[in-house]
């Protein structure tokens, strides 16, 4: 969580969740795979492996491909902007007229994690993770999420 008093974190995690609100206004849950109630979909990466492998073949504009090497670890300074594609989950669902798609942005785990949880002392240390991140939005920046749209028949 934010800390402006803590240390200057040297990595970042980014932990995304896509809700979708029904039209009548309440968030809909799907089935996790230990039975727990979820949200739509969710994707996470640590911002110090960002480096994508576009010349990989499985390489897509609309889904990253990572090696996740040792090589692959970039730096995470303080003040510099780093543009970051996560990919999230696949999933598959119909959006009825009037529902929303809400779009999530977490530092740690969020409703909807079940088992799958990121909460190991060693990997997330204070040391590390610890502090206060920006999130950057507006004309300058870039930002989405790719979402497919299935045509009426």
């Amino acid at each position: 969580s934010p800390d402006p008093t803590g240390p200057t974190p040297t990595d970042i995690d980014l932990f995304l969740t896509l809700r979708y609100i029904s039209p009548e206004g309440k968030e809909v849950h799907y089935t996790g795979t230990a039975g727990d109630p979820i949200p739509l979909t969710k994707g996470w990466l640590r911002v110090s492996l960002r480096k994508t492998s576009p010349e990989h073949p499985k390489h897509r504009p609309y889904l990253p491909w990572r090696e996740y090497l040792s090589t692959d670890v970039r730096p995470v300074i303080q003040y510099e902007v780093y543009a970051v594609d996560v990919e999230v989950w696949p999933t598959n669902v119909v959006v009825e007229k009037g529902g929303k798609i809400v779009f999530e942005v977490a530092s740690g785990d969020t409703q909807g994690s079940g088992i799958f949880q990121h909460n190991d002392p060693v990997d997330r240390s204070e040391d590390k993770l610890r502090g206060q991140n920006h999130i950057h939005f507006g004309l300058n920046y870039l930002n989405y999420v790719t979402l497919p749209i299935v045509p009426p028949k």
